[in-house]
């Protein structure tokens, strides 16, 4: 972990995410805002967990570990254990690259596959 307090704010993506927390030994959905690769907001329907209280983030089957930074009601900063590539929190992230197979080949009827 960085010190919070001489440490520069990286740039945030404003962001509207579901996921799960884990901490405490119980699992909330919540929703991710504010997104960066060393931290993000979290909005739960319960009350936030204390600062320094040790969690986990899941989203699409990614476990993030993290700490609580700062808390307000419903809302509470994490910072990341590790950094975060963030654009593979972000729906729509192409996992690999789709087989041929797969891929849908729109042609003109009637034109065979070698006739280019």
């Amino acid at each position: 972990m960085t010190d919070r307090n001489n440490t520069p704010r990286r740039p945030r993506s404003s962001v509207l995410l579901t996921g799960e927390t884990r901490i405490g030994g119980r699992s909330e959905k919540v929703r991710i805002r504010n997104l960066s690769e060393t931290g993000a907001m979290i909005e739960s329907t319960s009350v936030s967990p204390a600062v320094d209280a040790p969690g986990t983030l899941i989203r699409d089957g990614k476990e993030m570990p993290y700490v609580v930074i700062w808390r307000q009601t419903f809302r509470y900063g994490i910072e990341f254990a590790r950094p975060v590539d963030e654009q593979d929190l972000l729906p729509g992230k192409a996992i690999g690259s789709p087989s041929r197979e797969k891929t849908a080949r729109f042609r003109r009827p009637g034109l065979r596959e070698n006739a280019r």
